[in-house]
């Protein structure tokens, strides 16, 4: 038997929700298991820029989160500001070890939230 299995989460960026180089990182549980991802991204009233980079990175089993310091690779492009109070989206298919969204470009005169919907066919 078949089926689908989905999550839906809003994803918290460490420290400032603003600031160039914050992170939120995608829930463990996804890690290697879910395979359809959608990252919404929510620019607050006020906002006049910023720009937001989903990356992915494959650390030795034993390194946790977020004390990984290693090297992260851009899955796609930036999502970026487009309008205050708005959403932006991305969808990416593929199975990764550990997703997490960087703000690359400072958020400015306001802040960003991100949310993640993920699926995954199961057996």
């Amino acid at each position: 038997m078949s089926g689908f299995a989905s999550i839906f989460q809003e994803i918290k960026f460490s420290g400032d929700s603003a600031a160039q180089d914050s992170v939120a990182y995608f829930p463990p549980s996804l890690n290697g298991t879910y395979i359809e991802f959608t990252v919404y991204i929510e620019f607050s009233s006020g906002t006049s820029t910023g720009k937001v980079q989903i990356e992915t990175a494959f650390p030795s089993p034993n390194v946790q989160l977020p004390t990984y310091a290693g090297t992260w690779a851009a899955v796609g492009s930036t999502i970026d500001f487009a309008a205050a109070s708005s959403q932006k989206y991305a969808s990416v298919t593929g199975v990764f070890g550990m997703l997490r969204c960087r703000i690359q470009t400072a958020v400015t005169g306001g802040t960003v939230k991100a949310y993640v919907v993920a699926a995954s066919h199961v057996a």
